[in-house]
């Protein structure tokens, strides 16, 4: 299986538990930040090879696959949690769209040498009060089997990030059961 299809496939994964998407991405051009200077390296699955993303612009891309497409990826800060940055990471699905899951640097010690700790997030997963103010603030929320989120801008979803999620953030066990 090649990079661009391990990153769609766990986007897809993300999909079906009912996620945050976009059509379009949402964090502006220019406003991405590069957390690690050069390569990442992503861990998806246990039973995959992790693989390298090279620093592109103001994100990062896997190598070219051979029908020519690339995996791409962009960070922008969400919140301090234990003395850590979180992130908001924006990832391709193999459908085009982008999918929005929450990222942290992997400690020293993960024993992959994976660049980061990745948290699939699901909305349905928010709590009614922050679901309500999200569709308040020009969110939507489709129901339904699996639930999905788009936000109309990056404002409108960090606030439904912070809000939903804060308390779990500075959890490892939560990191663990999240994530990959």
């Amino acid at each position: 299986m090649s990079h661009l299809q391990r990153l769609s496939a766990f986007g897809g994964l993300l999909m079906l538990t009912g996620c945050f998407v976009s059509e379009s991405p949402l964090i502006p051009p220019g406003q991405a930040v590069l957390p690690v200077d050069g390569p990442i390296t992503v861990c998806l699955e246990e039973a995959d090879p992790c693989f390298e993303m090279q620093v592109s612009g103001d994100g990062y891309e896997t190598a070219p696959q051979a029908n020519g497409e690339l995996g791409r990826a962009r960070f922008s800060p969400l919140t301090q949690a234990a003395d850590r940055q979180v992130y908001i990471l924006e990832a391709q699905t193999e459908g085009g769209g982008l999918t929005y899951i929450l990222a942290r640097r992997a400690p020293n010690s993960e024993p992959r040498g994976a660049s980061f700790e990745l948290a699939g997030i699901a909305c349905s997963d928010l709590p009614d009060t922050v679901l309500d103010r999200f569709e308040s603030d020009g969110g939507i929320y489709s129901g339904g089997f699996v639930a999905n989120c788009a936000s109309p801008n990056l404002d409108v979803l960090k606030v439904a990030l912070v809000n939903g999620f804060s308390t779990h953030l500075d959890d490892p066990n939560w990191w663990l059961e999240q994530g990959s």
